[in-house]
């Protein structure tokens, strides 16, 4: 995080803002037009690869656009990078969150209901009244996989 902090200082300027864990930085724009959102985000990402080429860094992008609004816009500016043109899309995944545009959550909740039930499915296999791993066993199992899988990220 100490070397990536001039990266993520490009992002928190002027209205924006950056998130980073590790290796994974992410920069948001907050405004009244996807437009005008796109031209100060454009602006972040040609300084992020200037640092990236001072740096002599050498890493992957994968840019994602996704225009977060409540409202029924027609939210449809792209933006191009390195000649790269990059399309808004209805939906991210970040640190295992899936962000929807809405931001409703609804798709990250089935994907961790889909991913705690097959985990629940797999405990019940090997948990049997008559044989198997004893109850308290069990139970910390539950604790310490499924229960972690499912509250991950619980809080947003």
């Amino acid at each position: 995080m100490y070397y990536n902090a001039d990266l993520l200082e490009i992002g928190n300027q002027d209205g924006r803002i950056s998130l980073g864990f590790i290796y994974h930085i992410t920069y948001g724009i907050e405004g009244n037009t996807d437009k005008g959102n796109v031209r100060t985000l454009k602006q972040a990402l040609v300084k992020a690869e200037e640092w990236r080429e001072k740096h002599g860094a050498k890493f992957e992008t994968k840019y994602v656009l996704v225009h977060f609004s409540r409202k029924r816009l027609n939210l449809s500016a792209s933006i191009n990078v390195n000649g790269v043109t990059i399309k808004p899309t209805n939906q991210v995944k970040y640190l295992g969150v899936i962000f929807d545009k809405q931001l409703r959550f609804k798709e990250h909740m089935q994907y961790v209901t889909g991913k705690g039930t097959r985990a629940a499915m797999a405990l019940s296999r090997i948990a049997k009244n008559h044989w198997g791993p004893q109850y308290q066993h069990i139970r910390q199992l539950f604790n310490a996989v499924i229960a972690a899988r499912t509250d991950y990220a619980a809080s947003i």
